[in-house]
């Protein structure tokens, strides 16, 4: 889903929608800012609802120093909000391990165990206890990134593509609402937006989740 494909959209909702009156750019700049707002309100709902994930292969190059935390192009990593931590034997089991505040590394009362300071990831206990890990899978939601190009694809689900097409056909109508024919549109967005989040939150509740501590055999 690019900016593209939004604003092809988004020109079929109002006769009035044309470049001249409203430039791709301006398009492109809102929907920059609003799938952040929106990414944050999709977040508050359900905390998986944006998600992506790295593995970490295992053991680390530096155990003391720990591994630094990037992204599949190799940048530091940014996120928003931390999912899980998942370590992964040799025998494909599955431990969920606890990130820790750093701060209270030195208080720890659970293990496996792990905190994240300065872009890295350190492990807690001796390296030997980690042994029998092949790799870590670490799920987080990242940053969304600013949108600068039309070929950009957005962060966001597919799902999105009508609340995203909407809202911005809702601030084309606040831009110049005298030439606007589909006046309903804001009330449209917000309905839409609304409705969103709400499955969102019910999808959410609808899954139980049960953790069970593990340790490493």
């Amino acid at each position: 889903m690019t900016v593209a494909e939004i604003i092809r959209a988004v020109r079929g909702l109002d006769a009035s929608f044309d470049p001249r009156r409203h430039p791709d750019q301006v398009v492109l700049d809102f929907l920059s800012r609003y799938q952040r707002e929106l990414a944050a309100k999709m977040l508050q709902r359900e905390r998986q609802s944006i998600s992506a994930e790295i593995t970490i292969p295992m053991p680390l190059d530096d155990f003391e120093a720990g591994e630094q935390l990037l992204d599949g192009s190799g940048d530091p990593l940014e996120y928003d909000m931390l999912h899980d931590l998942t370590a992964v034997l040799a025998d494909g089991t599955e431990v969920r391990v606890y990130v820790m505040p750093v701060r209270q590394r030195f208080q720890q009362d659970r293990w496996p165990f792990a905190w994240i300071a300065g872009g890295y990831l350190h492990l807690g206990g001796f390296e030997s206890w980690w042994s029998p890990a092949a790799s870590l899978l670490l799920t987080y939601a990242p940053t969304v990134a600013e949108l600068t190009a039309y070929d950009d694809a957005l962060s966001l689900p597919a799902s999105a593509h009508n609340v995203l097409v909407l809202a911005a056909g809702a601030e084309l109508v606040r831009r110049d609402p005298e030439h606007s024919h589909r006046k309903t549109l804001p009330a449209e967005a917000d309905r839409a937006e609304e409705s969103y989040l709400n499955l969102i939150e019910e999808r959410a509740g609808a899954v139980e989740v049960g953790i069970v501590r593990r340790v490493f055999s």
